[in-house]
């Protein structure tokens, strides 16, 4: 083989691993870029929790320190990530039982939460919160993050979608004072001085908690 001949097969050699030394390259930046890794978001003070009753409570049986067993209806978001997802147990118990009785004496059950477990095992301190108090937070939130535009007929199309949003709110917030009065008396109008109703809360039953303080959470 020629001078000249050895030469451009040694170019060629070394072009072809430049050209492989590139994609090695191009790929591992690639991997990097796509991959994010773990970081740190934080939980606000006051950032709601909604929640579901997934046994039904009755304070004809209920004892203290019976556990009260929840779930997310929705994650747990912080700054863009989902910090816990929806269906997620949250642990409860119960503080005070009190069993119908004479003379119309209604039955009441009084239960509270701690803290919920985290992804990590770590908990976070959270507290209830009426729900007709959650339902108008929610709402505000809603109506904070209406979009503000104008139909060409001069329609505010954030009015409009208000009116969607606060709709469906409206009737929750209603029923959550219905129900609320409703728990307030359990007094039975037509008891002639016999025993009173106990309390039963049905399974499915929303409830809402928050954040106690603000708190920093590792998530991938």
């Amino acid at each position: 083989m020629t001078t000249q001949a050895q030469f451009s097969a040694r170019m060629r050699s070394q072009a072809v691993v430049s050209i492989l030394v590139i994609v090695a390259l191009a790929l591992n930046v690639q991997a990097q870029v796509g991959y994010t890794g773990p970081r740190t978001v934080t939980l606000k003070q006051g950032q709601l929790l909604e929640m579901k009753l997934v046994t039904r409570l009755d304070s004809r049986r209920a004892k203290i320190g019976d556990d009260v067993v929840l779930r997310l209806t929705k994650s747990l978001t912080a700054d863009g990530a989902t910090v816990l997802p929806a269906d997620w147990v949250v642990h409860g118990h119960i503080t005070d039982v009190k069993r119908a009785g004479k003379n119309c004496q209604p039955g009441s059950i009084h239960w509270e939460l701690g803290s919920v477990t985290m992804t990590d095992g770590s908990k976070v301190e959270i507290q209830r919160i009426a729900n007709d108090v959650a339902l108008r937070t929610l709402a505000e939130q809603a109506s904070k993050n209406t979009p503000k535009l104008k139909g060409k007929t001069g329609t505010s199309v954030g009015g409009i979608l208000k009116v969607i949003v606060f709709a469906p709110l409206t009737i929750l917030l209603l029923s959550a004072f219905i129900l609320s009065d409703i728990r307030g008396s359990r007094y039975d109008e037509t008891c002639p001085g016999g025993k009173g109703k106990e309390e039963s809360i049905a399974a499915g039953s929303a409830f809402y908690a928050e954040i106690a303080n603000g708190v920093e959470q590792v998530v991938n």
